[in-house]
């Protein structure tokens, strides 16, 4: 009987919430794949995911920053500049959620080193605001 009357309030809530799902629609997203990434743009937050497989140099990954975070001409296009970026609420206000998927291939084509420059920055930049800016590495 106790297992009935469980089922019944939970088809009645999911009714419920069916009827009210309007009250929890996310806000509208935006996709964009730029060779190297895909950048999703949701609300106030923007999710970037490299593809390590598919960056081919230093050039291409901060490409990838400018076009993601929409820079201006003047991004310097190197670790020091994109720390500045990455803690600079006026120059990107959103949210940021940044995710490197195939690390082994982009130390391949970038290099070891600056593959640990760009884990350190974002490292830096998480500890710096921890609610404006995660990351994630995926070897």
């Amino acid at each position: 009987m106790k297992s009935v009357l469980g089922l019944l309030v939970a088809c009645v809530t999911m009714v419920s919430l069916q009827a009210r799902a309007d009250l929890f629609d996310a806000p509208e997203s935006i996709q964009t794949s730029i060779p190297g990434a895909v950048i999703t743009e949701a609300g106030d937050e923007i999710i970037l995911t490299i593809e390590g497989n598919d960056v081919q140099s230093l050039q291409q990954l901060h490409q990838i920053f400018a076009k993601a975070l929409k820079l201006p001409a003047t991004y310097g296009k190197n670790f020091d500049a994109l720390y500045d970026v990455l803690t600079d609420e006026t120059l990107v206000s959103k949210r940021l959620d940044i995710g490197v998927i195939g690390g082994e291939a982009l130390k391949q084509n970038i290099g070891a080193k600056n593959v640990q420059k760009l884990i350190d920055v974002l490292n830096d930049a998480y500890e710096a605001d921890p609610m404006h800016l995660s990351s994630i590495y995926w070897q």
